[in-house]
């Protein structure tokens, strides 16, 4: 199940680090993604935390996975 739904952002993933991009960093990527939407959903449905907007868990954990991605920064 985790590995199929790993697989559904990999187009996007792609798409946003470009044609050259390293097929690995991709796919990890891809999965880092998964599961910070995964742990922003849990801490939403914990808390009182507004769906979007900078409060928002999934805006937080998002924007903390992609600060430290090399494949999206450069």
């Amino acid at each position: 199940m985790n590995q199929e739904s790993e697989g559904k952002p990999i187009p996007v993933v792609a798409g946003l680090a470009g044609p050259d991009a390293d097929q690995l960093e991709v796919r990890l990527a891809a999965a880092a993604a998964t599961d910070a939407i995964r742990v922003a959903l849990e801490t939403w449905a914990e808390t009182d935390a507004d769906v979007t907007g900078p409060g928002s868990p999934a805006v937080r954990c998002l924007r903390e996975l992609v600060g430290g991605m090399r494949l999206l920064t450069e």
